[in-house]
């Protein structure tokens, strides 16, 4: 209906939210591999990208070796979700950059802003009637799969914004 009524915006969106909701599915895989993660969230991205306009940019860095990597799924999009939502908040615009690297036998992956930063330095969260299910979520869901074999950090970035560093086992199969 969107393309036959012309309106290419809702039309993309739709198209992205189909993808998102496809690889969120997996076939009913917990683990997925890292470049559909990545393409998670880059659906998620772009359509934000339509809603906020050019002045929201980002960039991803994955090496191709690793694109096979197993991650379990929907773990970066609420990590996203909460730059554009909180960090982003009445800002004109902002940048993430996603960078994701395999040291010794962990995949490291980096989501960095230049939003406002965190008002709460200590990082720790836990939900509340207002929210904070997304990250409260995702630390759950690692310590499940993974026990101490991962690491889970938001900080302030020194030059304004917020890093968030998972450091999880390695697993391509």
């Amino acid at each position: 209906m969107a393309i036959k009524e012309g309106n290419d915006k809702m039309s993309s969106v739709l198209e992205l939210t189909g993808k998102m909701l496809r690889i969120g599915l997996s076939n009913g895989q917990a683990l997925i591999p890292l470049c559909e993660e990545l393409e998670h969230v880059e659906c998620y991205m772009r359509i934000q990208q339509i809603r906020l306009g050019k002045d929201f940019t980002y960039a991803i860095e994955l090496p191709d070796v690793m694109r096979t990597f197993l991650v379990p799924k929907v773990i970066l999009q609420p990590i996203v979700e909460n730059s554009i939502r909180h960090g982003f908040h009445g800002l004109k615009g902002g940048h993430i950059h996603i960078c994701c690297q395999h040291i010794e036998n962990h995949v490291t992956i980096t989501v960095e802003d230049n939003g406002a930063g965190l008002p709460n330095q200590s990082g720790h969260f836990k939900p509340t009637a207002d929210g904070g299910y997304g990250v409260y979520n995702i630390k759950e869901r690692l310590n499940a799969f993974f026990g101490s074999g991962n690491h889970f950090q938001i900080q302030n970035r020194i030059e304004g914004g917020v890093c968030v560093t998972l450091r999880l086992p390695f697993i391509e199969e």
